[in-house]
């Protein structure tokens, strides 16, 4: 799906409302576009700078209304929550269900795997050993498995709604063609007087045409 660098930038700003209102309404949802808004950005815009600055403007704006941490450590989540967008060349051109999912999942392992590691090491949660980081991996795995529920429902609302954007868009000139070629027709059929009059009637009237 190609876009002008305009609609790309407009995709840009439509994702990042949606990705900050659902930060923002995290306690109430119970899940987060982020990681879904960041693979879809990736897969719809061409321009990677764009695509790249839709989850990171995202996780900007929304971070001025929620609680702050420590700012290594969010620079962690910011480049964890970036990832998906680098997942484009996995994704292809088309939409796969099995690729999105794939990279849904994949997204989702390494962001937990970053973010973990960040709570390790700059926290004092879990013991700065090898068995304390084991720990804290096992300890995120519920929340993990939370968030990877959000992140393909997001994800997959979105692919699914582009893919029913282009099928609509693809059947509407097919039907612009076809009605002037079957008018045509008739209109040849009835001046050679090979047309029943029924037909004709057909033709004749806006909306009767019989494929």
């Amino acid at each position: 799906m190609s876009l002008s660098f305009r609609a790309q930038l407009l995709a840009a700003v439509g994702l990042v409302t949606l990705c900050v209102l659902s930060r923002l309404f995290t306690p109430l949802l119970g899940i987060s576009c982020v990681a879904g808004v960041a693979l879809f950005a990736g897969w719809l815009i061409r321009d990677r700078a764009v695509a790249l600055a839709v989850p990171l403007l995202s996780m900007a704006v929304s971070d001025m209304f929620l609680e702050r941490y420590e700012v290594a450590f969010m620079a962690l989540v910011y480049a964890a929550s970036a990832i998906p967008v680098l997942l484009r060349p996995f994704l292809g051109k088309g939409i796969s269900v099995f690729r999105i999912a794939a990279c849904t999942v994949i997204g989702g392992i390494l962001y937990e795997l970053i973010v973990d590691f960040g709570t390790w090491r700059f926290y004092e949660t879990y013991p700065h050993t090898t068995s304390g980081l084991l720990l804290c991996y096992l300890a995120g795995v519920p929340f993990f498995l939370r968030k990877l529920v959000g992140d393909a429902a997001c994800t997959f609302l979105l692919f699914g709604a582009c893919a029913v954007a282009i099928r609509l868009r693809s059947i509407a000139p097919e039907q612009a063609v076809i009605a002037p070629q079957a008018t045509e027709s008739w209109n040849a059929a009835h001046f050679n007087g090979s047309a029943s009059p029924a037909e004709i009637h057909a033709v004749e009237e806006p909306g009767k045409i019989r494929s």
